[in-house]
């Protein structure tokens, strides 16, 4: 095992070296907290209403570089549009049914608005207390190294993101 680090005893005042693998401790934890990058509002077909997307992400570290990309994606609909530019009679159960029949792609940028990852996101029908659709989420991980990473949301300038999707027979 190799340690990098200066020989010798830290002087009256003065902190000891940091080796790199402190270092690289003390970053992976900030990488790991939460993060809310808020949310985004879209019509996935004109005959829906909008809905709101909400992501949450963070990174756990693991060996050789095999880290773990977290994120958590909900999505709800806007109910500002409902009257004004959707269906009036579509019922939150119809639009998110709807919803999870579309394929949903998250899309990660860096500072530079370069596309770094393109992510197939599995939904999930969340419900109420009487067994209604109420809210779409997903709750997973990918692999992705640190490097990765912090070009997207751990540098001082940060990456952003967007959502793609398709939608097959889409309607009510």
């Amino acid at each position: 095992m190799l340690v990098l680090g200066r020989v010798g005893s830290a002087q009256q005042g003065q902190a000891p070296a940091r080796s790199k693998a402190s270092s690289d401790s003390a970053s992976f934890v900030a990488l790991a907290k939460p993060l809310d990058w808020g949310t985004l509002t879209v019509r996935l077909a004109e005959r829906l209403r909008r809905v709101t997307f909400h992501l949450v992400t963070s990174w756990i570290p693991g060996e050789n570089h095999k880290g773990m990309f977290r994120y958590k994606l909900t999505v709800l609909p806007d109910d500002r549009y409902a009257d004004a530019n959707g269906p009036k009679s579509q019922s939150t159960e119809e639009l998110l049914s709807s919803v999870l029949k579309c394929q949903i792609f998250l899309s990660l940028y860096d500072a530079d608005g370069f596309i770094l990852r393109k992510i197939t996101v599995p939904l999930n029908g969340g419900v109420d207390d009487q067994a209604r659709l109420d809210n779409i989420n997903a709750n997973d991980a990918t692999q992705m190294d640190a490097q990765e990473y912090r070009a997207f949301a751990g540098g001082p300038k940060f990456g952003g993101w967007n959502v793609a999707w398709t939608c097959i027979n889409a309607g009510p």
